[in-house]
């Protein structure tokens, strides 16, 4: 079971590290277009959350909103990923 748990944290810390890389790395417009794949993921509910607050961001006039939301889910997941491995540590 630790196998499995691990192999999950592993998942989330990847895919964290993944989306602060492409916020730091492609600017505003590319990001959203990579997120709005047509060809989809399983990751579609998340990239459904990053685009719609980027689109509410930018009505308030917030500069590269998706970049900015996509770059605090990223470290949001690889602190969790963390908090996780060392619980299960324990």
């Amino acid at each position: 079971m630790k196998f499995l748990e691990l192999m999950g944290i592993g998942v989330v810390f990847i895919f964290g590290i993944a989306l602060i890389y492409s916020s730091l790395t492609k600017d505003d417009k590319t990001l959203r277009d990579t997120i709005n794949d047509p060809n989809g993921s399983e990751y579609d509910f998340l990239f459904l959350i990053i685009l719609g607050i980027g689109a509410i961001a930018r009505k308030i006039n917030i500069k590269n909103a998706t970049r900015i939301i996509a770059f605090i889910i990223g470290v949001a997941f690889f602190s969790v990923s963390i908090f996780l491995f060392f619980r299960i540590l324990n």
